[in-house]
């Protein structure tokens, strides 16, 4: 059987040197993902109390988390390209897949590993989503709060938006079309 989008046609089993880079990389990986995981939760906490420095804070490393997860990946994608050869389809083989080409030895580690980084993306995915939602909250109730406050203060006209306000006002309610 062929890998996805490769000229190989065996499945070699997996070299030890090439099974610890692996095991080293998902165990990267899962410090990664539980790091993000981690700052999902600051991120929420930080939109509820509206902590400008904290979300800044979160943001930024954030950003790192995702760039080092990247940086592994592309680290991934190396190691099967040295083993499986150059054009190999990298994204079509699972860590499942992997593992059964390990051996009775190292397949349960292979998939504890799987599973664990499956549980972590699936715990991000939905702190993401609870974090994307509270933003929009945050966002709505901010954006509701300025129209209020628009609203209120709009006694001239020098708070509305050009589109809303006819002619120009100045703030002093002189009529300068007139």
């Amino acid at each position: 059987m062929a890998l996805p989008n490769s000229n190989v046609e065996a499945n070699p089993p997996l070299r030890g040197d090439h099974i610890r880079g692996l095991e080293k990389l998902l165990h990267e990986m899962e410090v990664h993902f539980t790091d993000h995981a981690a700052l999902l939760a600051e991120h929420r906490y930080a939109l509820s109390k509206a902590d400008q420095a904290l979300l800044a804070s979160c943001v930024q490393r954030q950003q790192f988390t995702a760039i080092r997860l990247s940086e592994i990946e592309d680290q991934r994608t190396s190691l099967l390209r040295t083993i499986y050869g150059p054009r190999v389809n990298t994204a079509g083989l699972t860590l499942t897949e992997l593992a059964k080409r390990c051996g009775p030895e190292h397949s349960p580690r292979l998939l504890a590993h799987a599973t664990r980084l499956r549980t972590l993306m699936a715990q991000c995915v939905e702190r993401q989503q609870v974090v994307a939602a509270a933003s929009k909250n945050l966002m709505g109730h901010v954006s509701s709060l300025v129209r209020q406050i628009g609203r209120h203060l709009n006694e001239t006209g020098t708070y509305a938006r050009s589109s809303s306000t006819p002619t120009p006002v100045a703030p002093g309610g002189l009529d300068l079309v007139s």
